[in-house]
Parts: structure tokens; sequence; C-alpha cells
């Protein structure tokens, strides 16, 4: 860890605003809005074998409706997309990922002035997904979603927030949460989710 050393690099991905890996899979979010649409190519994600890091291999790409992807989470072989042009969380299979299949999509039923304020609902910014749940920070808040079935999430509960949530993270065991505002002066909050 003192001596980090670059094994490879990969150019000509877009803007890659989120990574995540698991199950040997690197998963890049693309965010054309982050510099302009310079880099715009209308993939939101692109998904790799990772086994071997020193030479990712492309094995599929997904784009529109879902060019516009801030940030992705994965559980049991399904990636959630916070797909912002689409307003909503965007549930793909990605068993075979090679063909990654749209399969279902979740909204917040939060507060509705968003949309007048900035000419969108309840776009999802952050998510984490462990197990049967996924927690998901939004402009006015952060839900807690069922995802036991991928293809129909469903919402345990909304919290509204002021100025909303950046990110959210479950500890372990799912009792406790994390959560900070992207704001001067935002607080970091934690959360009892026990119920």
């Amino acid at each position: 860890p003192a001596d980090p050393i670059v094994v490879h690099t990969m150019t000509d991905i877009g803007f890659v605003r989120d990574i995540k890996v698991f199950d040997d899979l690197l998963f890049t979010a693309v965010d054309p809005e982050s510099d302009g649409c310079v880099l715009c190519d209308d993939v939101g994600v692109r998904i790799f074998d990772f086994r071997d890091p020193t030479a990712p291999v492309l094995l599929s790409e997904i784009g529109a409706p879902t060019s516009w992807v801030h940030n992705m989470t994965y559980s049991n072989g399904h990636l959630y997309v916070a797909s912002i042009g689409e307003d909503e969380v965007v549930v793909f299979d990605v068993t075979e990922p090679s063909t990654p299949k749209r399969v279902g999509d979740w909204q917040s039923d939060n507060v509705p002035f968003s949309k007048a304020l900035h000419g969108m609902g309840q776009p999802p910014h952050d998510m984490t997904a462990k197990g049967n749940r996924m927690y998901v920070a939004h402009l006015t808040g952060f839900s807690v979603v069922d995802i036991s079935d991928p293809k129909n999430p469903t919402t345990l509960a909304d919290m509204p927030v002021n100025m909303g949530m950046h990110n959210v993270w479950p500890n372990e065991d799912e009792t406790l949460m994390v959560g900070t505002q992207e704001i001067f002066g935002g607080e970091l909050t934690l959360w009892d989710i026990s119920d």
C-alpha cells in the first residue's frame, strides 16, 4: 500500500464518474455532463472482464437511454444504475455480462418540489446495495428499497433530508447508516435503520 504501481491505464471510455469491481467484473459509469459532453459517445456503462487487472477485456456496453450514469451498485448478479437522464434507478441483469438485460427500474416518491426547482424529479445520486436492500441517496433525502425481486424494487422507506443526500453507506448488519450532504457545511449523519 505504501508503494502502489500502475499496472494498466484505460482511455477512450468517456468521462468516468464511478467505478465498481464485483465478481471479477469492472463496471465503469460515464456522466457526460461532468465534462460538458466533450467525451460523449452515448455509452453509460461499460462492463469488463477484470480477472486480469493488467489487461481488462471489454465485454459489453449499456447505452441510451441509460447514457448519463452518475453512480451504480451491484448485488446478486444485478447492476443498479443511477440513470440521471431517466430520473430513476435502472436494474440490469448482468449474470451474463456480455449481454446485460434491463429488467426493472425504481423511482423515489419522496418530496415533489424538486422537479420545479431543478427541472427533474428525484434523480438518484448514490446507492449501496447489500443483500436484499438498496440504500439510495437523492436530491431530497434517501430511500431504503427492497430488491429481493430485482424486477420489481419496492420502497420500504423514504426519508426527507434538507438539501438531500450525497451518499449513503450501511454497516455490515444493516442496523446503522451513514449519510453525507454535498453542500457547504453539510452534515455527516448517522441513522438508525434497524426498523
